[in-house]
């Protein structure tokens, strides 16, 4: 005869002041590295009026030299205390380390995606803005859950309605257009949302 165990009220309260402070320390990470975004934004909107400059006819400068300078400085900028050596005192809370994986993942995705490009092996431009869409739709989508900031759902759900127009439309410089707004008004934006206090 099985006996049904029944966690204590002690144990629940518990496990709810677990839940509650990793979820705050979540939400606390994405306000820290808010500046993050905000940079990579910037940056890859930056890349996408490269384009735009070129498809247009107003620029003869190769954009892909201007997407290589944004992507190199966007890592340098992320992986900036690495770099100088000063890692973390202690191991990173599981929500933080959750919420790390997750963009630094994303980040990994859409550099390889990218590079396969750039060395022509079979990822085409258009491809490849649907795909970035679609990716920081993700990064998005988990980190609401992740971090319960509710707003970045919606976020998400511009990258995901931007991912469809990158898929049927991709004629001419205005998708580029797109691309830069989608950048600064989709990354950079919440990132400035984000970095400020709480």
């Amino acid at each position: 005869m099985t006996q049904h165990l029944t966690p204590s009220k002690d144990t629940v309260r518990d496990e709810i002041a677990f839940i509650r402070r990793a979820i705050e320390e979540g939400r606390s990470y994405a306000h820290v590295h808010g500046v993050d975004m905000i940079v990579w934004g910037v940056l890859m909107g930056i890349g996408y009026l490269g384009n735009y400059a070129r498809v247009a006819g107003f620029s003869s400068i190769n954009p892909d030299w201007i997407w290589l300078a944004c992507v190199l400085a966007g890592w340098i900028f992320s992986l900036r205390k690495r770099l100088r050596g000063k890692f973390c005192s202690g191991p990173a809370a599981p929500m933080v380390r959750a919420l790390q994986m997750l963009w630094f993942s994303c980040g990994i995705t859409l550099t390889c995606m990218a590079l396969a490009m750039a060395f022509n092996a079979g990822i085409q431009a258009d491809q490849l803005k649907a795909i970035s869409a679609g990716v920081l739709g993700i990064g998005f989508f988990v980190s609401a859950f992740l971090t319960n900031v509710r707003w970045l759902r919606f976020v998400a759900c511009g990258w995901w309605g931007g991912e469809i127009i990158f898929c049927f439309f991709h004629l001419g410089p205005y998708p580029q257009l797109l691309g830069a707004v989608l950048m600064f008004g989709l990354l950079a934006l919440p990132g400035y949302l984000l970095s400020r206090k709480p």
